[in-house]
């Protein structure tokens, strides 16, 4: 029983499965990674009467090759996603790139990624999304990271308003243990 003023209930259930295969060759290093995702999000709310489950149901493929001596890695993917709402079925499937290398002995990490999805809702074609992001990583000291990351996202959509968005994130790491 909830005695509070905004009466808002929810309550998720996750579930997350991941399988990754390395095979280790010279000059280059193969990772073949899959990766499964399933959550429910169950809201009781009295005061938005939406009462009802959310489902979201993902997966994911990726081939990662890491050539051992420039410590450059090219990492192809695949994406598929379904989030079930009461009323309509939306899906969002592409491909993704990823590209990141190693400099200075690990001390500087830099990676480019970017993705492409269409989205469905229900048997509609719904525009696309295109999200890039841009990340340099800083090794300070054994246990201190600075961290950069610039991104952009393109949400061109029919049912809603489209938008485009640009971020910045700075973040420092200090990690205790």
């Amino acid at each position: 029983e909830l005695n509070d003023t905004l009466r808002y209930v929810s309550y998720s259930g996750n579930l997350l499965a991941n399988v990754r295969y390395t095979k280790k060759t010279e000059p280059i290093d193969y990772t073949i990674q899959v990766s499964g995702f399933s959550q429910t999000i169950r809201d009781q709310s009295p005061l938005f009467a939406i009462d009802s489950d959310i489902t979201n149901y993902s997966g994911n493929a990726s081939l990662t090759m890491l050539h051992n001596l420039t410590k450059l890695s090219i990492a192809p993917g695949i994406n598929y996603g379904v989030f079930q709402f009461p009323t309509f079925k939306q899906k969002r499937y592409g491909s993704q790139l990823r590209l990141s290398k190693r400099w200075l002995d690990g001390v500087l990490a830099t990676s480019f990624t970017t993705r492409y999805d269409l989205n469905d809702i229900d048997e509609f074609r719904d525009g696309h999304t295109w999200k890039t992001r841009i990340t340099a990583k800083l090794k300070i000291k054994e246990k201190q990271r600075f961290s950069l990351s610039a991104s952009y996202l393109d949400r061109q959509v029919i049912v809603q308003k489209s938008f485009k968005e640009y971020r910045l994130i700075a973040s420092y790491h200090y990690k205790l243990f």
